[in-house]
């Protein structure tokens, strides 16, 4: 952070502290010190992931901006930044994810999700350094990372994360629309051939939804696909709908490009934790450039009279 970056992220620590105040109880014990308030932390690690800095950075880092979050003179400790993101629950890291999209919604707004999954890199290595110098270039290990995504706000709703990257796409498709039903009330659900079965399209359809799902070995005749709703599917598919598809890779890329592509926790709960906490970041990144782009196109607009000429 430069000198001038209490004004740089004084929007975006103000969105932090807000959403966070909501969630998170002032304290987390009545017997805790009362040095910090929650909201405070999780807004430090809010700053973390999006300066892509690490815990022992933060408290000169944050001397900064103070003022902004709230803080005394004494800033924390980065220990108390990994012990605060080890207490809490993922459950409260989808509470605040789920705020942050939200604020983008309007009221009783059915909306077009896209799913998708990408993978997050356990080592922060230069594998291009490596092939350069001709160092042995070990299994990239990865973290995989689910998500689903309002494509026209190209804001995120719902994570799910595994361990496991080699895992079928299809697992994660239910459990994944669940959390996005808990939430808004999708109209039509985009996925590539990666989530193709009929368990995945009679759910949607049980839900309200229609799935948009190519199905998987196109030139096997329609009287060979398995499924009522794969055979429709395959008859007649939206593919005009189906090409917003595309806008949750670009949602992966951005998240990966403005926050790093790899998790520095070697825990499998905190790698969890912390890339929940990147698509926080994310969504509030995304709301700050809306905003943006409407105060924009506000001054835009002229405020002087029109006049007509006689000529």
């Amino acid at each position: 952070m430069k000198s001038k970056s209490g004004c740089k992220y004084k929007g975006f620590i103000y969105m932090v502290l807000r959403i966070a105040s909501r969630v998170l109880p002032r304290y987390s014990s009545k017997y805790s010190k009362h040095t910090y308030t929650q909201p405070q932390l999780a807004t430090a690690l809010a700053l973390m992931k999006r300066d892509r800095k690490s815990y022992r950075d933060m408290p000169s880092a944050l001397n900064e901006v103070r003022n902004a979050i709230g803080l005394k003179e004494n800033m924390p400790h980065f220990t108390t930044l990994h012990k605060f993101l080890e207490r809490i629950s993922i459950d409260v890291l989808d509470t605040i994810l789920r705020k942050t999209y939200l604020t983008l919604l309007r009221p009783n707004e059915k909306v077009n999700i896209a799913i998708d999954s990408t993978g997050y890199s356990k080592r922060n290595v230069s594998y291009h350094y490596l092939w350069r110098i001709k160092g042995r270039i070990r299994h990239r290990e990865h973290v995989k990372h689910s998500i689903a995504v309002d494509v026209d706000r190209q804001a995120i709703i719902a994570a799910i994360d595994r361990s496991n990257p080699y895992a079928a796409d299809t697992k994660d498709f239910i459990p994944l629309v669940k959390k996005v039903a808990s939430v808004v009330t999708p109209c039509k659900i985009l996925a590539d051939r990666g989530y193709d079965s009929e368990k995945n399209n009679e759910f949607c359809y049980r839900i309200g939804a229609k799935p948009l799902i190519p199905i998987r070995n196109a030139n096997v005749p329609v009287w060979k696909t398995h499924g009522m709703h794969r055979k429709e599917a395959k008859r007649r598919f939206d593919w005009k709908s189906y090409d917003k598809r595309s806008l949750v890779e670009t949602v992966n890329s951005v998240e990966k490009r403005l926050e790093g592509s790899y998790v520095s926790s070697r825990n499998g709960w905190m790698q969890k934790k912390e890339l929940r906490l990147m698509d926080i970041v994310y969504n509030i990144h995304r709301h700050m450039v809306i905003s943006g782009m409407i105060f924009y196109l506000l001054m835009r607009i002229s405020t002087q009279p029109h006049y007509t000429y006689n000529i």
